[in-house]
């Protein structure tokens, strides 16, 4: 798979670059290559929560978090699910979940 450069990406429908990234992703991982920047990441995130903060803030968003009385046991996996109707949806997400998730899927 030959990485694209970014004018090519540029060129490219929302719906394609998020199809080319999700399958360079496997790619990648296919190939045994290592992420990149997770030190960085860990040593800014506290900086990227306090401007998501901020930006909710400013836009004044508000997490709404819905669920039903059939609440699952503390032992039991929950799914947490959210919309695409903005920027930081997921962002917001692990927001609210505040760290409690194990892992998250998204395609």
């Amino acid at each position: 798979m030959n990485k694209l450069n970014l004018i090519e990406k540029r060129k490219m429908t929302i719906e394609k670059l998020v199809e080319y990234y999700a399958e360079y992703r496997i790619y990648c991982y296919n190939k045994g290559d290592k992420i990149k920047g997770i030190k960085l990441r860990k040593k800014i995130h506290f900086l990227v929560n306090i401007i998501l903060k901020i930006d909710q803030l400013l836009s004044k968003e508000n997490n709404v978090v819905i669920y039903n009385k059939n609440h699952a046991d503390s032992k039991e996996p929950k799914i947490f699910a959210c919309t695409h109707i903005g920027g930081n949806e997921i962002q917001r997400t692990f927001q609210i979940v505040n760290g409690k998730i194990k892992c998250f899927k998204f395609r």
